[in-house]
């Protein structure tokens, strides 16, 4: 099972899971987690005066946006705490970084 946890109130943060997840699993989360992208690292290049990446560890992963029920829901998250979790594991933890929106809310959550 897949879990998104955004903690845009720190005390009380909002859980996110797939739809066919059933009720009794994740009673208090929304069945708005469609999918989760692979992992993305970037390597570090040598060059002459030193190695560098220009790309942190990311995740991509959208929400239903239906009646744009997660825009209203979250607003801008920009720079809020995510939490990725596979089968109760932290998978990727990072902030959010971007976000598109349109049918479905895409965000970018970055190390």
């Amino acid at each position: 099972m897949l879990e998104l946890r955004l903690f845009v109130d720190p005390d009380a943060p909002l859980y996110f899971v797939e739809p066919t997840t059933p009720p009794s699993v994740a009673p208090n989360a929304r069945r708005w987690l469609l999918s989760v992208d692979d992992l993305t690292l970037g390597a570090r290049t040598g060059q002459y005066r030193g190695a560098y990446s220009d790309q942190n560890a990311s995740v991509k992963l959208r929400l239903d946006n239906k009646d744009r029920q997660a825009v209203r829901m979250l607003g801008q998250p920009f720079r809020v705490r995510a939490e990725i979790y596979e089968d109760d594991a932290l998978y990727f933890a990072g902030l959010v970084q971007g976000m598109d929106y349109g049918k479905t809310l895409e965000l970018d959550i970055g190390a």
